[in-house]
């Protein structure tokens, strides 16, 4: 069931709750979220050991050296979070979420989750140094003599071994491992954030009553402002049913974590299982979905000549149980101005689509959001269920405009896109047999990290931050009090924010378990 929506008492309820809180909020946007000093610690201990001192100071230098090259450059990859002390490591929410989670005598399990640190980190730097320019990766070169990325790999088994004989670093590891939210909290605290997040509170209630009708519509009964592009998957899936589903995951979770981690192949195998069907309203050229590219100045652009969708793995930890998740992700050149005064548009827009599957091969709760992060909605598969916490939780809260239609076996889910703004007006469901679609190809969003330049090299679609250049929008300048930076702004995985009132990401791995039961 989806929520009510807001009538002016529960406004102004609200506002009182704000205002009542605002002392508290300010003291508490000022605390360190994590302490980073024992990670600080164990690098100094690494660099005291006379055993392995020379070979560890040295990999410590070269990795510090590698990724002064790469902020001195601008090429930085935000998707994945720095280890303070571990410089060979990188974190997700997820992954600093599960850390604690293990047994620290499961020595399997630890090892296979440092791993994966380890594997994102080279992942990281990888893009990080595709990305430099040529005199840059040359200097580099020269100093270093030898490979940047031979170093790496070379290095993160120089000091991963090193951790590995000292068991301490486990325990050090899992207190220091974090991901920092996507909030400035100066930003709330000099822009008085009780205060200034009553209008934003009074405004999403407005946006709510304005477009969450729709969902209560059949789509075939609503009227378009244009002809509809339908956009399906480009084959039929392998995976037919949630039984083959379910062996499926089960076969991908022989780890010693006992979670589904797909390779390339498998992912694209399940998300072409659990892809939907974009039916997108068309009034102008920037209702066809695309493919980012990057101009000679670096500025985005959208090739629309072949539609494809970006799709991404992640994972939740639900009633204990880490379960995969499928983004998928569509790029529209431009959000366009409805008048002279929007201060919503700008380059480039599009649409996150997420199914989390649930153990048994079946689509547990879909949700989505923009890739500013914004207007994030849930649509849970029944007999999931919003807790009544969540519904009436301090803030934008969770919302849920309709429980999502049950699949019957071959149809995908519709998402119904409007033109222009390109929200999400509705759900159905469908089989593609009479829809005569536009077939779209699959892309990992990895892809995004390292884009061609007409004139040679490469750079990433995203900015340091994760913010792609040249798609700020007018609202920065209202919302700014809510410490998200860039309002507005188009984003890189990791990086969204989902609520301005209140703090949200969209890859806390807890955020279902917390809103949800079944």
């Amino acid at each position: 069931m989806g929520r009510p929506f807001s009538d002016p008492s529960r406004v102004f309820a609200r506002v009182l709750v704000l205002v009542a809180l605002g002392a508290t909020l300010i003291l508490l946007s000022c605390a360190v979220p994590h302490d980073i000093s024992r990670g600080v610690a164990w690098k100094q201990t690494r660099l005291n050991d006379i055993n392995a001192q020379d070979e560890v100071r040295r990999c410590t230098e070269d990795l510090a050296t590698i990724d002064d090259a790469i902020v001195r450059a601008g090429t930085g990859d935000a998707q994945a979070a720095p280890i303070p002390g571990f410089p060979h490591l990188r974190t997700t929410r997820f992954l600093a979420a599960l850390g604690p989670r293990i047994n620290k005598n499961d020595d399997l399990a630890f090892e296979y989750w440092i791993s994966w640190l380890a594997q994102t980190a080279i992942k990281a730097r990888a893009f990080e140094l595709a990305n430099l320019p040529q005199p840059a990766r040359v200097t580099l070169h020269n100093h270093l003599k030898n490979n940047a990325a031979a170093v790496i790999k070379k290095c993160t088994a120089i000091l991963r071994n090193f951790d590995k004989r000292h068991r301490e670093a486990r325990n050090i590891l899992a207190a220091t491992v974090n991901v920092p939210d996507d909030y400035i909290d100066f930003n709330r605290v000099i822009g008085i954030y009780p205060l200034s997040a009553i209008p934003v509170l009074i405004s999403f209630d407005m946006w709510k009553e304005r477009n969450l009708p729709s969902f209560i519509h059949r789509p075939g009964n609503s009227r378009t402002r244009g002809p509809v592009s339908y956009y399906a998957p480009p084959t039929e899936p392998k995976l037919n049913s949630p039984k083959m589903a379910a062996a499926f995951l089960q076969q991908m979770a022989t780890n010693p974590l006992n979670l589904p981690r797909p390779d390339a192949d498998e992912l694209r195998q399940l998300a072409a299982a659990f892809a939907p069907i974009f039916a997108v309203e068309v009034t102008g050229t920037y209702d066809h979905i695309g493919m980012p590219k990057l101009e000679a100045d670096n500025a985005p652009t959208l090739d629309t000549r072949a539609p494809i969708v970006y799709v991404q793995p992640s994972w939740t930890i639900f009633n204990g149980v880490p379960l995969l998740q499928i983004s998928y992700l569509v790029w529209f050149s431009e959000r366009p101005p409805s008048g002279s005064m929007d201060i919503l548009s700008g380059r480039l827009d599009g649409l996150i689509w997420r199914v989390t599957i649930d153990t048994d091969g079946r689509a547990l709760l879909y949700d989505s959001i923009h890739p500013c992060g914004c207007y994030h909605l849930f649509f849970p598969v029944p007999p999931m269920v919003l807790k009544d916490r969540a519904a009436n939780e301090f803030g934008e809260g969770t919302l849920v405009p309709i429980d999502a239609p049950i699949l019957d076996p071959n149809q995908r889910m519709v998402l119904h896109i409007s033109s222009g703004n390109h929200y999400l007006r509705a759900l159905s469901a469908s089989e593609t047999g009479g829809l005569a679609p536009t077939r779209y190809g699959f892309s990992s969003m990895d892809v995004l990290r390292s884009l061609p330049l007409p004139a040679g090299g490469r750079r990433s679609l995203y900015g340091l931050r994760g913010i792609i250049p040249g798609t700020e929008r007018g609202e920065r300048f209202l919302l700014w009090p809510m410490g998200i930076p860039n309002p507005g702004a188009m984003r890189q995985w990791g990086t969204h924010a989902t609520a301005f009132v209140g703090r949200r990401h969209f890859d806390d791995p807890i955020l279902i378990d917390r809103a949800f039961f079944r």
